[in-house]
């Protein structure tokens, strides 16, 4: 009984496993969509339905994708934004330490990632309030 309650359940979905390819035909799309005035937003941001399109053109262009626009694309547009806004926090005036190497195209930085990582899950916790009742 006790091994039962301590198996853990795999959920039914499979994890998609993004190549380069499929990020480079993601970005690739993106840019193609930012170009076209008619997917552009007055705020800077796609319209609605810009996934939909995005689905069809990654599903054009070989290889074939096989991808849906929700979940597939969204979530990776998503953590795509994620990564953006942490590199732009990385090389912003507020963080110092941090470099970009212009040869291998990536962020440097000498010994302050600890440092950067740990106040910021730190500080989302010490603002969070919890209650408890019984």
């Amino acid at each position: 009984m006790i091994g039962k309650d301590k198996e853990k359940k795999q959920p039914n979905r499979q994890n998609r496993v993004w190549t380069k390819v499929k990020d480079e035909k993601l970005v690739w799309g993106l840019m193609m969509l930012a170009q076209t005035r008619m997917w552009r937003a007055d705020n800077g941001t796609f319209k609605a339905g810009y996934l939909v399109q995005l689905e069809k053109y990654m599903e054009e262009n070989p290889p074939r994708c096989r991808l849906k626009a929700t979940p597939h694309i969204e979530s990776r547009v998503k953590h795509m934004k994620r990564q953006y806004g942490a590199i732009c926090e990385m090389l912003g005036p507020n963080c110092s330490g941090f470099g970009w190497d212009d040869i291998k195209k990536c962020i440097t930085c000498e010994g302050v990632f600890n440092g950067w990582v740990k106040p910021s899950i730190y500080q989302r916790i010490k603002e969070q309030s919890f209650s408890i009742s019984r």
